[in-house]
């Protein structure tokens, strides 16, 4: 898992008010900014419910652009 990575697409989804999506998310603001830095890593729990209020796969936070570039391999055959 990119462990690095995943802070970051953490980081992209949270946009400009951590309060807000934190809320969405149903998380403490607290961990969503332990998340951001690196600091701790969700458990799936955590991570499904950063997905659901993001719109994003849980996939694409452990995996990123990986899933992206694989589905479009997929899609050309």
């Amino acid at each position: 898992m990119d462990i690095a990575g995943l802070k970051d697409r953490v980081k992209s989804v949270v946009n400009d008010d951590p309060r807000l999506f934190a809320t969405d998310a149903n998380i403490s603001l607290s961990a969503l900014y332990s998340y951001m830095s690196g600091r701790r890593m969700p458990s799936t729990v955590i991570l499904y419910q950063i997905s659901k209020a993001s719109g994003r796969p849980m996939e694409w936070f452990l995996i990123g652009g990986k899933l992206e570039s694989r589905r479009a391999r997929e899609s050309s055959f």
